[in-house]
């Protein structure tokens, strides 16, 4: 517990007036940094927008002790959550980033990016998200000529990962993501690349079933639509109720 903990509401509204300040007198293109800061109670950046900043907008290994809000926030040149663990729920539904890094981010609460827009990069490698996370028609690699990916490699989903009608126009990188609970890709579409694959030599053994990292619970790809290679190498689909209707164009390659 950090002596922020303790603060009153007077104390704490200062404390939120004083990051504002700094979003609002960031000059054109200069960074905005709080690497490391904690974040002691609930807090909403709806101060990011198009206009200011524009420059890199620095959370690496902060924490957000409580709920924290980035709905329809305008993220700057380069978003950096490196490390940060939020431990409410977090929401950056209708987000525009342009390329985000989240690399070992914990998500304790519910993580809700619906409907966000990622213009490059999305690099969500090794994140943990204990709770729903939401990425429901979100669009990956928007501005598709950059070459950006969709990157959740060794990822964890320990309830539910929802990407239901989320676009992936760059490639998708789910290499060994860890897949606990369900996982919805009912109607995404993939343009490029799709890599759900794992490493060989991950299975648990078990007389029941266990879902290793190598395992998919209930997973939907309904009307999904791969428009490129799919590698689902390694990869065990073990609950029978899963569903693979898909839909794809001629000469599309599976790669199991």
């Amino acid at each position: 517990m950090t002596q922020k903990a303790a603060w009153g509401t007077a104390k704490l509204e200062d404390f939120k007036r004083r990051i504002f300040h700094v979003i609002e007198k960031a000059e054109d293109f200069s960074a905005v940094n709080f690497t490391g800061v904690v974040f002691p109670g609930p807090i909403s950046f709806g101060h990011f927008t198009a206009e200011r900043p524009r420059g890199d907008i620095k959370f690496i290994a902060a924490t957000f002790s409580g709920d924290a809000w980035f709905n329809n926030a305008t993220l700057g040149s380069d978003a950096y959550f490196n490390n940060a663990t939020f431990s409410g729920d977090v929401n950056f539904e209708n987000a525009i980033f342009n390329r985000a890094w989240f690399q070992n981010a914990d998500f304790r609460g519910e993580a809700n990016f619906n409907h966000a827009i990622f213009n490059r990069e999305a690099n969500f490698n090794r994140a943990k998200f204990f709770n729903y996370a939401w990425f429901l028609n979100a669009i990956f690699s928007h501005d598709s000529d950059d070459g950006g990916k969709a990157r959740f490699e060794n990822a964890t989903f320990s309830v539910l990962a929802n990407f239901n009608s989320a676009t992936f126009s760059g490639d998708a990188d789910f290499k060994n993501a860890t897949f606990s609970g369900d996982a919805n890709f009912y109607r995404a579409t993939f343009s490029r690349v799709a890599d759900l694959s794992c490493s060989p030599g991950t299975s648990k053994t078990s007389s029941d079933i266990v879902l290793a990292h190598d395992a998919f619970g209930q997973v939907l790809f309904e009307d999904a639509t791969f428009d490129g290679k799919a590698i689902f190498t390694n990869r065990k689909f073990t609950q029978p109720s899963m569903r693979t209707r898909l839909s794809s164009p001629c000469g599309l390659s599976w790669v199991l």
